[in-house]
């Protein structure tokens, strides 16, 4: 990873049942910014190539519509679901390496929010930004 480049985080959430009120939260490592895309500031060639729009056709067939709310926060993305069925679902995010260094990858949780023992996680690892 080089310091000014920009990445794309995918998350795959297997789903063996149904589930209610799931959250997925996925911590950035320090070293790493956000981009938001729906910012009228944001740089707009990487629209172009972008995966993490709402509204194109592969939206609604893997059923990411499912997700109604996104955020993407100072330390970490969220999504919320109302209702998830059983199934695989991929969410995707930007993030751009800004400081040089090696940092912890805190794990990425998805969880029902009413019942916490119901959860999975990605492991933690060490992540290193190159200049």
């Amino acid at each position: 990873l080089t310091v000014g480049n920009t990445y794309r985080v995918t998350l795959t959430i297997t789903v063996p049942e149904d589930r209610h009120f799931v959250a997925v939260e996925s911590p950035f490592p320090a070293g790493f910014e956000p981009i938001d895309l729906n910012l009228q500031t944001a740089q707009k060639t990487l629209l172009s190539d972008d995966t993490t729009r709402l509204w194109d056709e592969q939206y609604w067939q893997s059923g990411l519509w499912r997700f109604n709310h996104r955020e993407l926060r100072d330390d970490q993305f969220f999504a919320f679901a109302d209702e998830l069925p059983a199934g695989v679902y991929q969410l995707t995010y930007l993030m751009r390496a800004t400081t040089p260094g090696t940092f912890h990858e805190r794990p990425a949780r998805v969880f029902e929010m009413y019942f916490p023992e119901v959860f999975g996680q990605t492991m933690g690892k060490l992540v290193t930004i190159g200049e």
